[in-house]
């Protein structure tokens, strides 16, 4: 299968001083009369061993002679460069990690075995890792070109018509049908999902988008290929390939006012956990009154979703009803809930909890201090939502969340499925809202949970609720009815009688009235 060019990047690669001849006189110094060059020419795994058991490392120029010899992806080249990585690792305290890599697209086959080492920092502008001759890239944990903004940013048309979205469920059944072949074959994907233009050229400086559906894989480091592995396929199926540089966060973390009553857009975290969420908005239960929604991800640790997740997505029986709830806050927190139920599957990741104190009495979101840009500032009322098949690509949209507070973006598509892969553990989103940021971030780390609302005709309607983004600034949520429906809701969330003034969110004087 013919690989993709489009892993093409232009890299940056520190070069040190050949220092060819070093590792001779150290092994006849340690009593082992032979050389890193004898055993290549000789084929010599054994004696291979022998040098990197008295932790004995070749030059840059004889790990190439051995990559050529062995071949790159062999065992021997594997210890090699193991042992490499380990002491490159040990250089400073601010890399993650590293693994070997070979450039691609390579001019010929010799290139593969020119071994690039490439380094994770914490942070992106770390001082520049040396470590001997060894070619190395360098690269923040965070760090990430600019190529998938700029095609994020040109991706979409306000009320845009696109004939190509009529395939686009073919395509994701396609991705879904490949992706463990894809991830079991390559170990740098972050994330595979679908796109509706291609880019090309970016880093020859004749970037163009070619309208074309198309497999998006998304990864740290672009031209750069794990030396055991090959470069991705141009095509899977009838549908080429788009490799990006960018990777996928759940959005938990970030404040922070104390409030007697609850509202929508508050900061929440369970006690077991360290990281905040938003609290989405209220839903009258027929099993338990009052409840408000956010993500499970936001109030249960990774051990607990594993025991979710072996109980088929449900909470066990050991984390019913014990699970409470605060509003996180600079104050001391204090409890409003605790967690009645969750979803945490491939089509949902949603908390219901049951609130059984400071009951929500208002359809605002909190104060602050940035400019929404509007004359009234945003509010929510009616509890009306609507579904997303319903919506044109381009319509604008707006959220509340905790880290990013008032933030507009543009409705893309309205079932996208994304395949996960964190820290080595797989996870499937199916039939996720798309939404792209139109200035700034939409979401950040923090507000997922958040709910994504539309206004149409002076009427505001509930669309969905946030659960994950890519760092290109493409927001994933998931459609608020199918939450409802999973939960066993009614088909729309609490309404509120307006305080004091006619609300913005379509003048709604009346709880749970709404004709239309």
């Amino acid at each position: 299968m013919k690989a993709s060019s489009d892993e093409c990047t232009s890299i940056r690669i520190e070069d040190q001083t050949d220092t060819d001849g070093v590792d001779e006189v150290s092994t006849r110094e340690s009593g082992i009369f032979t050389t890193w060059k004898q055993c290549i020419a000789e084929m010599d795994i054994p004696g291979i061993n022998k040098l990197l058991d008295k932790e004995l490392l070749p030059t840059a120029s004889e790990l190439n002679g051995a990559c050529s010899a062995f071949k790159r992806r062999s065992p021997i080249v594997a210890r090699i460069c193991g042992k490499i990585c380990k002491e490159i690792k040990n250089v400073s305290e601010d890399i993650t990690s590293t693994w070997a890599a070979y450039p691609y697209p390579c001019k010929s086959k010799d290139e593969e075995c020119n071994v690039i080492f490439v380094v994770y920092t914490k942070q992106p502008k770390c001082p520049n890792i040396c470590f001997r001759d060894f070619r190395i890239y360098q690269r923040g944990e965070s760090e990430f070109s600019e190529e998938s903004k700029t095609v994020v940013s040109l991706d979409i048309t306000p009320h845009d018509e696109d004939n190509q979205l009529i395939d686009i469920e073919n395509l994701q059944m396609i991705i879904e049908n490949n992706a463990d072949t894809l991830l079991d074959k390559h170990s740098n994907i972050n994330a595979i999902t679908s796109g509706i233009k291609k880019s090309v050229g970016y880093m020859q400086n004749h970037h163009i988008q070619k309208r074309v559906l198309c497999v998006v894989i998304y990864v740290h480091v672009k031209g750069l290929i794990p030396l055991e592995e090959d470069p991705f396929p141009s095509y899977i199926d009838k549908y080429p390939t788009d490799v990006l540089e960018g990777d996928v966060t759940l959005f938990n973390k970030g404040p922070f006012d104390y409030r007697e009553h609850v509202i929508m857009g508050l900061a929440i975290k369970a006690s077991n956990m360290n990281s905040y969420g938003t609290l989405g908005g209220f839903v009258m239960s027929d099993k338990y009154g009052v409840c408000a929604l956010t993500c499970c991800h936001c109030l249960f640790n990774e051990n607990e979703i594993s025991q979710i997740n072996s109980n088929g997505g449900n909470l066990p029986v050991d984390l019913q009803n014990c699970t409470t709830v605060y509003q996180a806050c600079r104050q001391e927190s204090k409890s409003f809930g605790t967690v009645a139920e969750v979803i945490h599957d491939e089509k949902m990741d949603v908390a219901l909890i049951n609130v059984i104190d400071r009951f929500p009495e208002s359809g605002e979101f909190p104060e602050t201090d940035l400019e929404t840009g509007d004359s009234n500032p945003p509010e929510f009322y009616s509890g009306r939502i609507r579904e997303p098949n319903d919506i044109q690509r381009g319509t604008d949209v707006f959220k509340f969340g905790i880290s990013t507070n008032f933030t507009k973006g543009r409705f893309n598509l309205p079932s996208k499925l994304v395949v996960l892969n964190k820290r080595f553990r797989r996870r499937v989103f199916k039939g996720q809202i798309e939404v792209i940021s139109t200035d700034g971030s939409f979401a950040k780390e923090g507000d997922s949970g958040a709910l994504i609302f539309l206004t149409e005709r002076k009427r505001t309607f509930c669309l969905g609720l946030i659960v994950a983004g890519f760092t290109d600034g493409t927001v994933l949520a998931t459609p608020i009815g199918k939450i409802l429906t999973a939960l066993e809701c009614p088909n729309r969330l609490m309404s509120f009688r307006p305080v004091n003034r006619l609300s913005g969110d379509s003048g709604v004087v009346e709880m749970e009235v709404d004709d239309d």
